[in-house]
This record gives C-alpha cells, sequence and structure tokens, in this order.
C-alpha cells in the first residue's frame, strides 16, 4: 500500500476513534460505529494484501477475519440486549461466539508468519515462547480460570465462554513472543504494530475479565475509554498491513544463532519463578489451594528450561568447533596454518621418535609468483593458490599434513617416509599446477636428533638451493653433504628402476 494511502488510513482511524467520544451513551449509532472500525481495519488488510504481492495473503485473511468477525459481534451484541432483549444467563454468549473468533484467526495467520519467516525450525523460539505461556498461563489459571470455576452461580456454557478468553490470549501470546523473538535487532514497523495490538487486545480483555468477576458497574467515560483501547487495536492491525515493513514480515531469514539477551534472561527468568512466588504467597495466607496446577506448570517449565539450556550447551560445542577449525585453519587456502602445522610436526616428531619412524619434510615455492600477481592482479594470484591447494590436498596421503607456511610457500609433513620415498609424492603436485606455473621445492628428511627450527632451516636451505639451481625442480638436503638437486624427471626414472619407495 502506497504511503498517501497509507496517511489516509490513520488519518481516516485518527477522525473514527475521536469522534467516538462525542457519540452518547445511548445512542443507536455506537455499536455500529465501532464495528465499521473494525471492518475497515479488516478491509485495509485485504486490499494491503493485493496491492503487495510480496504478502501472504493466506496469512493476512485469516488475521482480518478474525479481526471482521470479532467486530461483527459488538453489532451482534447491540441487536441481542436492545433488539431482542437477550442477554444471556451471565454473558452475552451469541456475541461472544464472533468475538472468540478473533483468537483462532490470528493464531493461525500469525503462524504462518512465524513459519515463513523461519528457514528451518528454530526450537529455542519456540522453547523460550513456551517458557512465557506456561508461566503466565498458571497465573491466569489461579487468578481467572479457577476463580470463574469457583462460581456456582454462572451457567456451564458462560463458565467455558470466560474460561475461553484467557486461552486464546495466552495462545496468542505465544506466538506473538515467537514472532518478536524470531526479528532479533531488526525493527519491522509492521510487526510493531501487530505487538502493540495484540497488547491492547489482551489488557482489554484482562480488564472485562475483571469487570465481569467483581461485577462492577463501569461509569460512562470508564467504559468509553475501554472501547477506544479496542478501537486502537483494531487500528494497529490495519496499520501493520499498510505499512510499507509489511512486506518484510514474512520474508524468509536465513537461520542465525541467537543468544540469550539480558531483556531475554530477565523475561525467562521471572516467568520461571512465577510458580514458586506463588507457591509462597499461598502459604503464607496459610492455604495452598493449588497445589496441583502449581506442581504441573513447575514441572513443564523444569523441563522447557533443561531443554533450553542442553540446546544452549550444543550451541557452545558447536562453536568451540568451529572457532578450533577457524584457528588452525588458513583462511585462503583452508589447509593447515602456521600455528596448526607447527603443532603436528612437534606431534610428528616426537611420535616417530618414540616408534624409531623417519618424517620428511618439504617446503614448497611459487616460481616467479610476484610476476604473475604483477601480471595478472592479486585476485588472480590468490585462485591460484586456492586451486593449488586443493587438487594438492586431494593428492596426499592420509597420514601426509598439508599447510601454508606463509605467503606462496607450502610445507608437507610426511611421517614414516624416507626422502626417495617422499619424492614421488612430491612429483604428483607438479601435473596439479593450474595455469601452466611451476614451483621449487627443498625436501629434508629429519635426522632423529634435531629440533624444528633446525629442521625448518635445513628444508629452507635446500629451497633456496632449488631456486638458485634455475627453479622448477626438488633438492634433498642432506645432514652430511651439500643439498642434492634432483631433476623432475628424475624421480620417475628411479622410480622405473625400482629405486624409490612409494
Amino acid at each position: 500500500m502506497s504511503k498517501t494511502l497509507l496517511r489516509g488510513y490513520v488519518a481516516t482511524m485518527v477522525f473514527l476513534i475521536a469522534g467516538f467520544w462525542f457519540i452518547p451513551a445511548q445512542s443507536m449509532i455506537r455499536a455500529p460505529w465501532q464495528t465499521a472500525v473494525g471492518w475497515l481495519s479488516a478491509g485495509a488488510m485485504i486490499m494491503a494484501t493485493r496491492r503487495n504481492p510480496s504478502m501472504p495473503r493466506a496469512a493476512w485473511s485469516l488475521c482480518a477475519a478474525g479481526l471482521f468477525l470479532n467486530a461483527t459481534g459488538i453489532s451482534v451484541d447491540f441487536v441481542c440486549r436492545d433488539f431482542l432483549g437477550y442477554a444471556g444467563s451471565d454473558v452475552a454468549l451469541p456475541a461472544d461466539v464472533f468475538w472468540l473468533m478473533l483468537y483462532p484467526g490470528l493464531v493461525a495467520g500469525l503462524s504462518m508468519f512465524a513459519h515463513r519467516r523461519s528457514a528451518a525450525q528454530d526450537w529455542s523460539t519456540v522453547i523460550d515462547a513456551s517458557i512465557v505461556v506456561v508461566g503466565l498461563g498458571l497465573l491466569s489459571w489461579v487468578f481467572i480460570v479457577d476463580a470463574t470455576l469457583h462460581k456456582t452461580t454462572m451457567h456451564l456454557i458462560g463458565l467455558l465462554v470466560v474460561v475461553a478468553y484467557p486461552i486464546g490470549d495466552l495462545a496468542v501470546l505465544g506466538v506473538l513472543v515467537r514472532l518478536l523473538l524470531q526479528q532479533g535487532r531488526e525493527r519491522n514497523v509492521a510487526l510493531r504494530c501487530i505487538a502493540l495490538g495484540l497488547a491492547v487486545f489482551q489488557c482489554g480483555d484482562l480488564t472485562w475479565l475483571v469487570v465481569t468477576q467483581l461485577d462492577l458497574d463501569l461509569s460512562h467515560p470508564v467504559h468509553t475509554a475501554l472501547d477506544t483501547a479496542f478501537l486502537a487495536a483494531f487500528a494497529c492491525f490495519g496499520a501493520a498491513a499498510a505499512h510499507p515493513d509489511a512486506g518484510e514480515l514474512t520474508q524468509p531469514r536465513p537461520r542465525q544463532e541467537r543468544g540469550v539477551s539480558p531483556a531475554l534472561l530477565f523475561l525467562l527468568a521471572t516467568t520461571s519463578l512465577i510458580p514458586s512466588l506463588l507457591l509462597i504467597w499461598q502459604a503464607m495466607r496459610g492455604a495452598v489451594t493449588n497445589g496441583v496446577s502449581i506442581g504441573l506448570s513447575s514441572a513443564a517449565l523444569f523441563l522447557l528450561v533443561v531443554m533450553r539450556v542442553i540446546g544452549l550447551l550444543r550451541k557452545v560445542e558447536v562453536q568451540a568447533q568451529q572457532l578450533n577449525a577457524i584457528s588452525r585453519t588458513d583462511e585462503l587456502t583452508g589447509l593447515l596454518n602456521r600455528r596448526a602445522w607447527m603443532n603436528e610436526l612437534g606431534a610428528a616428531l616426537e611420535g616417530c621418535k618414540r616408534w624409531n619412524m623417519s618424517l620428511s619434510v618439504a617446503l614448497i615455492d611459487f616460481d616467479h609468483f610476484k610476476a604473475f600477481n604483477d601480471a595478472y592482479g592479486h585476485q588472480a594470484g590468490d585462485k591460484l593458490l586456492r586451486e593449488a591447494s586443493s587438487a594438492w590436498r586431494e593428492a596426499t596421503r592420509s597420514p601426509d599434513m598439508l599447510g601454508r607456511y606463509g605467503g606462496e610457500e607450502f610445507i608437507l609433513i610426511m611421517p614414516n617416509t624416507d626422502a626417495q620415498g617422499a619424492l614421488p609424492l612430491l612429483e604428483r603436485f607438479r601435473p596439479l599446477m593450474p595455469a601452466g606455473q611451476t614451483f621449487s621445492c627443498g625436501l629434508a628428511l629429519w635426522n632423529q636428533e634435531e629440533g624444528i627450527d633446525e629442521l625448518l632451516r635445513r628444508v629452507d636451505a635446500a629451497l633456496y638451493r632449488a631456486k638458485e639451481l634455475g627453479r622448477n625442480r626438488t633438492v634433498v638436503a642432506d645432514p652430511r653433504s651439500t643439498p642434492v638437486a634432483i631433476d623432475p624427471g628424475t624421480p620417475a626414472r628411479l622410480a622405473a628402476a625400482g629405486g624409490i619407495r612409494n
């Protein structure tokens, strides 16, 4: 709906709600006036869905139907009381049928909103909403439902009707809490209008229940103020649908990990304490009259809180695993980063020394990588590193560890492998180089005595020797002699002669 129509709708609602205060208490147009406000709000919702294809018509239509029937109940009550002379035994039952239809319409419509917004089922929001509903539901049961059921003067159907209102309010509250929790830090004006309208509706219902319980006779200004609150709730729903944010209200959102904010923690803690506080209050009065309901709600809240804690623990475990993976992984290539392969190399040295096994370490450096970057750009250079590392990772054996040394240099740790066995493994990497690029390599066999720094120093010296000899080759560092240069074709010839262990 355009901003012009939105402004026109808001101006019309303000005029109708303000004008309602000037209608005399016994005027015949009072009830039709209220009904018209509700019908206009429902009509605005239907019109908005026709103008905005991104708004799910079924969900908004269900909400509009609930509002339409609720507003119709006002005129039904007026006709039954003033024209038919029927007021029911304790409540206006014909009108209540229409008024109560608000709840299934809103619950169904808002549930569709929540379902469409979630790419996957978010059980944390369901559990949090359930905790709030169970805690407040106990208060509703003790102070409204149970108190009403003990009124022997009320007809059975009247009792059921009165009990249906708080149950409907709780159902709507649960869906609303779930929607608000899904919103997170997003500030959707349409959702705020819906939340405001529901809050006003529920406050009005609670006030009417108190009036019914205490048999109060409201004065005209107080009665008008209460009716005005319901009219404002009608207007809020229409404004929600007419606002441009309504289209985003039901747009699917990617699943995001949601923490527990201080406000949410306070809400959950407060509602979880309701059974205990209620039990203490009744015990101080000398009679625990709702022991069973308090016990059942306490058990339900305990199970819900346990489920919530389990979910949070699982979330912490997943985040710890992700953090561990990030701390060990090079961001560009996905290989082991320097910290990770240094730890792995230290552990491999200890293991090979304990079991008297050989260990070879190779340091690989791309030839003329700077010139490649200068010619094709750094993005092309990053792509070259990613493609090469991905291809090499597929070519390594399961015990081997491939990591990024830094820049365009990579390290390959090969446990239980001597220098002759390592050469054909390294030569597998050469045809996997993208874009026809080459690399130089230094290779060293651990002598069972040197530390990590000394081993890496020998490997690094062998690598620079390979570059000095013309690049695109592997140089083996011998602990007792000058590094030996290996031509790329040599390993293949030695392997064919049976001189290399693969």
